[in-house]
């Protein structure tokens, strides 16, 4: 029952092991995740509309001119932006990496935004690094493309740069700076707003489904509602507008299958709507030139070859995603909307709260000292259990020790009453997290007060029921969540970014967490915390290397 602080939050720095591959050289991935100066000295500049622009093939939407240029010394290093409708405020910032191997996949690298107030691209005049953040890389479904993700907030519209450094095999950092006008609002409907009402066609509409859509995999369940009507009723709504089978540039992907995917999985929770870029599917037959486009496109103000949005139940867009999303990254914007809408403070219990008072606990205890403060029953109970030898075995055992405590630790529980056991585990908890910090301790506290700790015990067991599992996530989740605060209110003036961590810790949901830590997690949960963990690096950047130095017990890697 010993809960480390370490220990505690081992499993929640799983994410780290997304960086171990640091200790490896042959592999061209494995390369430390590099620690970027904000002084660093600007790349010469090289502007040229980049050559990845070029397999932008004509879709029949007449796209803007190319409003995007590069700069780098590498020789072989491409960026392509997909997402150029930029305004002011906190956008998704995505774009696709090459270089002389083919798609850039590693796993996450460090992006830095920079100003340039006189709207010139010369890198003399350039301001920052504004903000500094970690992209993430997203694999397309069949693992043939990726792209890299982040969030961005620029603060003003103008002329703007955003530079990626990106690891290579022999442990340099390459750079490559991606120059772009951030207008003053975007083109497209914007984060906020109720969308066009405007109707789009369903099946009652038409002959046959293939009248809707260009693609070969024609999904039914997309074409029930008409977007204006799903915008109405009072249910989220998720819309993609592509026309699939002309979807063949580095930044537009299977977004249809995609859309099928979270229809089959959320069913009637949320309206999912395909919208065509082109209403005669039939009659194009691979020639664009035949091709109308929908009139929903000019009335979303829409460009790009693909677009998804997540509107919630008053159908206000809460999800913008320009080209490509991939499902692990849509699927959150959708949950947020069909989760309850009270959110949990940090270490909200979920279970029937009551009082705790802690047994003192240091590392000298044993479990003969609590045994002593335990009540006649209790005790009586727990002799009944074992041997007199196998209990003396047990209980010369120090309370913080590491040996493991299956095969008793289970006998004890229910011989005790529900308050004694709270006791037992606050006192170990608080001891072992030598160092918590006030606000950690009081959320553990708070946390522990409504624990049911057998039920809490029954779910770690490898037999345990969904349900039991799911009251465990629950409160390691919440444990993750407490010791979490902890570390960062110990790593002192966090200059502002306070919001920024009280918004990612109050809209966490624990059970996930705690889901997502597991060695046995799938790769939806997984991928769900390495999200959440990356959220919070991207509130305090020092978070990273001060979680390399709690968790690992070195400093983080640098270049």
């Amino acid at each position: 029952m010993r809960l480390g602080y370490v220990t505690t939050l081992a499993a929640a720095m799983g994410l780290l092991a997304l960086f171990a591959v640091a200790c490896s050289s042959e592999d061209p991935t494995a390369t430390p995740v590099p620690t970027v100066a904000p002084t660093q000295t600007p790349v010469p500049t090289n502007t040229a509309v980049p050559e990845a622009a070029a397999v932008l093939p004509s879709s029949g939407l007449e796209e803007p001119e190319q409003e995007w240029t590069t700069r780098t010394e590498s020789e072989e290093l491409r960026l392509i932006l997909a997402t150029p409708d930029l305004a002011p405020g906190t956008r998704r910032f995505a774009m696709v990496l090459t270089d002389g191997s083919g798609i850039v996949a590693f796993p996450v690298f460090q992006v830095s935004s920079y100003r340039y107030p006189d709207g010139s691209d010369a890198v003399s005049g350039r301001e920052g690094p504004v903000e500094m953040a970690l992209a993430r890389y997203f694999e397309f479904p069949y693992g043939t493309r990726g792209i890299h993700v982040t969030e961005l907030t620029f603060d003003e519209d103008g002329m703007w740069g955003v530079e990626a450094s990106v690891p290579q095999p022999d442990g340099s950092v390459a750079t490559i700076e991606v120059l772009m006008e951030v207008h003053e609002e975007t083109m497209s409907v914007d984060l906020g707003e109720v969308p066009p009402l405007a109707a789009s066609r369903t099946l009652a509409d038409v002959e046959d489904v293939s009248d809707l859509t260009t693609g070969s995999q024609r999904d039914e369940s997309l074409y029930q509602v008409s977007l204006g009507d799903a915008i109405q009723n009072g249910k989220p709504t998720v819309v993609v507008f592509a026309s699939p089978a002309f979807c063949t540039n580095a930044v537009c992907g299977p977004q249809v299958e995609v859309l099928s995917n979270l229809s089959a999985t959320y069913g009637d929770a949320a309206d999912f709507v395909h919208v065509d870029l082109f209403t005669n599917p039939k009659e194009i037959q691979g020639d664009l030139t035949r091709a109308m486009k929908t009139p929903l496109l000019e009335e979303w103000g829409l460009v790009s070859q693909e677009w998804t949005f997540v509107m919630d139940r008053d159908g206000v867009v809460v999800g913008r995603f320009e080209n490509f999303v991939p499902q692990l990254e849509l699927e959150p914007s959708l949950e947020s909307v069909l989760a309850a809408a009270e959110v949990k403070e940090p270490g909200e219990s979920m279970m029937e709260a009551g009082e705790v008072n802690e047994f003192d606990v240091s590392i000298s205890t044993t479990w003969h000292d609590l045994f002593d403060q335990f009540e006649d029953s209790e005790q009586s109970c727990i002799r009944d259990g074992f041997s007199e030898e196998e209990l003396e075995t047990i209980l010369a055992r120090q309370v913080l020790s590491e040996e493991e405590s299956v095969g008793w630790q289970e006998t004890f529980i229910d011989c005790v009453d529900p308050a004694t056991a709270r006791a037992v585990w606050l006192g170990n908890m608080l001891a072992s997290m030598e160092g918590l910090s006030e606000g950690g301790e009081d959320c553990i506290r708070e946390l522990v007060a409504g624990a049911d700790v057998k039920a809490v015990i029954a779910g770690e067991q490898p037999d345990a029921s969904p349900e039991e599992v799911a009251v465990t996530g629950v409160f390691y989740g919440g444990l993750f969540t407490c010791g979490l605060l902890g570390m960062v209110e110990q790593m002192g003036d966090l200059e502002g970014d306070e919001a920024c961590l009280a918004d990612v810790l109050t809209t966490v949901d624990p059970a996930t967490i705690y889901a997502g830590s597991r060695e046995d997690a799938s790769p939806r949960d997984a991928a769900k915390f390495e999200t959440f963990m990356l959220s919070m690096f991207q509130c305090v950047p020092g978070l990273l290397e001060f979680a390399f130095d709690e968790a690992a017990g070195a400093p983080m890697p640098t270049q």
